[in-house]
This record gives C-alpha cells, sequence and structure tokens, in this order.
C-alpha cells in the first residue's frame, strides 16, 4: 500500500467511513510542486492550454488559456457538448476572463514550475475507482512542440495546482451561460 492510501486508510479505521472526509480534511497537505518565489521560476511559454474534465454524467469542463497579442484569455466551458447532442463548444462557453501579460507570466510560470512539460506521454489508470473523473490535457507550446496527457482517476504530479489557479482567476467571472 503506497504511504497516502495507507494514511487514508488509517483515517477510514480510525473514524469510520462517515468521517472519513473530516478525517481527511485534517491531514497535512502534500504538494508535488516545487517552492518558491513564482517571480523568479522559469517559464514554459505556450500558445495554448486545454484541459477537459468529464465525470459519469457525461458533463464536461474545459479549461482553456489562450495566448493573446495583449496576454492570456482563461476561458471555462461547462455542459454536455457532443455529437450525441449537438451543442458546440463555444455554445457552453460558461466564463471568461481576458487577462494581461503579468498574468500570461504568471500562468507560463506556473506551468513550468508544475512541469507541464513533464505530462506529455502521461496516460495514468486508477482500476481500483469504479466511477469519478477522466482528464485530457493537450497544449501547444511557443516552440511548436504539443503535449497529450490523460488520466481516468489519476492525474499527472502539479496538476491539481496548476487547475486550482486557473479555477481561481475564473471563480468571481461573471457567468456568461446559465445552462442548467
Amino acid at each position: 500500500m503506497s504511504g497516502i492510501t495507507a494514511v487514508i486508510a488509517a483515517a477510514v479505521a480510525a473514524v469510520g467511513f462517515s468521517g472519513c472526509f473530516e478525517a481527511a480534511a485534517k491531514l497535512p497537505y502534500i504538494s508535488t510542486v516545487q517552492t518558491g518565489s513564482v517571480d523568479k521560476m522559469e517559464k514554459t511559454d505556450f500558445k495554448r492550454i486545454t484541459i477537459r474534465e468529464s465525470g459519469m454524467m457525461a458533463q464536461v469542463t474545459e479549461y482553456e488559456l489562450l495566448k493573446t497579442e495583449d496576454g492570456i484569455t482563461v476561458s471555462q466551458y461547462f455542459g454536455r457538448w457532443s455529437l450525441y447532442d449537438g451543442a458546440g463548444r463555444e455554445e457552453c462557453l460558461y466564463k471568461k476572463v481576458e487577462g494581461d501579460k503579468a498574468m500570461y507570466e504568471k500562468f507560463a510560470k506556473l506551468a513550468a514550475n508544475c512541469n507541464v512539460k513533464g505530462w506529455d506521454g502521461f496516460d495514468g489508470v486508477d482500476m481500483e475507482v469504479l466511477d469519478g473523473q477522466s482528464i485530457m490535457v493537450e497544449a501547444e507550446l511557443a516552440d511548436g512542440k504539443t503535449i497529450y496527457a490523460h488520466g481516468s482517476n489519476s492525474y499527472p504530479a502539479g496538476y491539481f495546482e496548476f487547475v486550482d489557479e486557473v479555477y481561481n482567476v475564473l471563480k468571481d467571472a461573471e457567468v456568461l451561460n446559465e445552462l442548467y
């Protein structure tokens, strides 16, 4: 049993299943991201980073970071666009933030800190989880290299730290389309 799995198993055993979430909330946070000042970090220049998360209900949340002439556009698409229901991706635009060059630089440094380049080829599957979430990441770097990663209840190191920052930028943005 891995270290984190053993810690979670111990928490469940100590408080019973109903209290495992409360116990887990008290566990120390384990970060896979390097520490240090973001201002002094290397950066990973990119043209576009797209992160798609989908769950059991065929709901898709897609985050897109797109470098622009003036900085960056950070968008969140939410819905069930697919070949089955005919809804287009643009019709599912939920939130959008236009950021300046400083915001782009922040994300380029975060991409380096979270090792987005190292995600290339990641194809993780956690067979012990029967339902949950799958992810797909596609990034086009400034040098033309394309990064692909996929996971089913499995995530590359630094994934949550990167997505949390994208979420933080979008959380107070105006909702553009109330789909559901």
